[in-house]
């Protein structure tokens, strides 16, 4: 059986990406390969494969010559173009209109926002991430919070039970020591992880959403609810906050719009604003939180979102953030 290692693509000339992809590397056990030029990276990608791809796209024209390297290699669409790979380095920008380039890209799988002044953190929070991802399709929050972490689970039956299920998950973070702005935020997120989970989830045998035109309050319709399930992972540096649904229905362009429906540009210029999945969550990013989407089409998803530990919200502001998005084939 061959022990060869299996590869990380670095693909920049940025002393801090390199550092970053050679940490979470030798955390996830891969090999570096490390280029500037996008063009030999992705001969690279077409001949030997890559286990994850970090690539520079800090600006737009960095963006557009790796895209442009693929379309000339192998085409956007390729096979061998899988969009879960690739982790899109850009600068902790607040302001996301300036990175709607990334959100609009067909390969936009993960993207990382990098600050050299959280690089430490970072690294341990990233290199769990991968680690998760390059197992088995895993669909536990603990897997990305670390086997350590003091976990919580909890199964909704009906929306009619978030409001007990909101105050134990502020409860929680109170007690692990957030500051209550903080755990307000939180608790917030959870609450629109559980609505996307009952009312935007939920589809028929078309595809249709239907969770909107059930009766809110849950007890009537119970029966045509499938139930959800809260989970809470805190490994005394940060929470992360998963909810899993039965429907495996989240829709990944339908999600980035979502997030980019508060874009301070969209009304201004007549953009039409979606409703529904990831608008809320659109805010936690704005804010400081870092997000993360598995889908296994047609059976589950798991949304999540992560909260590193601060007393202070200047603090979290500042915080180092990631969008983790992976669509596994039916």
């Amino acid at each position: 059986m061959s022990t060869k290692k299996k590869n990380l693509l670095l693909m920049s000339a940025q002393k801090v990406d390199l550092e970053f992809a050679t940490k979470v590397a030798e955390q996830c056990d891969l090999h570096l390969i490390s280029v500037v030029d996008p063009v030999e990276g992705i001969h690279l990608l077409d001949q030997d494969g890559a286990s994850l791809v970090f690539a520079d796209c800090t600006n737009e024209s960095q963006y557009q010559a790796l895209e442009q390297a693929i379309q000339d290699r192998m085409g956007l669409f390729s096979d061998k173009i899988n969009p879960n790979l690739f982790h899109f380095l850009v600068p902790n920008e607040r302001n996301l209109a300036k990175l709607r380039y990334t959100f609009e890209s067909p390969i936009l799988g993960n993207l990382v926002f990098r600050d050299e002044s959280t690089l430490t953190e970072l690294i341990d929070r990233y290199s769990k991430v991968c680690a998760a991802l390059l197992g088995k399709k895993t669909f536990e929050l603990s897997a990305f919070v670390g086997d350590s972490a003091e976990t919580q689970s909890v199964q909704i039956e009906a929306p009619k039970q978030k409001p007990d299920v909101l105050q134990g998950v502020k409860d929680f973070m109170l007690r692990v020591g957030y500051h209550p702005r903080l755990a307000s935020l939180a608790t917030s997120a959870a609450d629109e992880l559980l609505f996307n989970a009952f009312y935007e989830a939920p589809v028929d045998e078309f595809g249709k959403t239907v969770g909107k035109t059930m009766f809110r309050g849950g007890t009537s319709v119970r029966s045509l609810f499938k139930p959800v399930t809260l989970q809470l992972a805190f490994d005394g540096k940060s929470t992360g906050i998963g909810v899993i649904d039965e429907y495996g229905s989240l829709n990944k362009s339908k999600l980035l719009a979502g997030i980019m429906s508060l874009f301070p540009d969209d009304r201004r210029k007549g953009r039409a604003v979606p409703i529904g999945q990831a608008i809320g969550l659109s805010l936690q990013l704005r804010q400081g939180a870092s997000l993360g989407f598995l889908c296994d089409p047609g059976n589950r998803t798991l949304s999540m979102a992560f909260f590193p530990l601060q007393k202070k919200f200047v603090d979290f502001r500042k915080s180092f953030r990631f969008v983790v998005t992976q669509f596994y084939l039916k």
